[in-house]
């Protein structure tokens, strides 16, 4: 009876109990009950049937090894950006369909175009060297000029 007396004014279990309370208000008994309605509990021993035919051993190792990650892969500033980045999605996604942002598509069309300019330049660079005074010009642009 002492050991009784004495774990009922722990604080830890005044807090325990507090939350307990919050947590048993009407509203989320009725919530329970209504869970717990028709079939739901056969579900849910079918899930409960189902993940003990399925998880091994070396899988609940694995899914083991994952939940000891998630405190790591969540940290508090991974999280902020990830909500961040799900803030700037939907301006993302306008600027792609207004134009403003290439598609992927014509990220792929860059490659041909490029090759385009590419043999415009070296046709361009042909006809200039084959002009008169063309090689003389080159050499005095290597020249540094007189006054520098």
């Amino acid at each position: 009876m002492d050991r009784l007396e004495q774990l009922l004014a722990d604080d830890r279990v005044s807090r325990l109990l507090d939350r307990l309370d919050a947590l048993l208000t009407d509203d989320n008994v009725e919530r329970l009950n209504a869970l717990l309605s028709a079939a739901r509990p056969d579900a849910t021993a079918r899930v409960l049937q189902r993940l003990d035919e399925t998880l091994t051993d070396s899988r609940a190792a694995a899914l083991q090894a994952v939940l000891e990650q998630l405190p790591v892969l969540f940290s508090a500033e991974r999280t902020a950006n990830l909500a961040a980045l799900t803030d700037q999605a939907p301006r993302l996604v306008n600027a792609l369909n207004s134009g403003d942002l290439p598609t992927s598509l014509e990220l792929r069309q860059v490659p041909p175009d490029l090759h385009a300019m590419l043999e415009l330049i070296d046709d361009l660079h042909q006809v200039v060297s084959g002009m008169p005074g063309a090689t003389r010009a080159r050499d005095r642009g290597n020249d540094p000029h007189p006054q520098v």
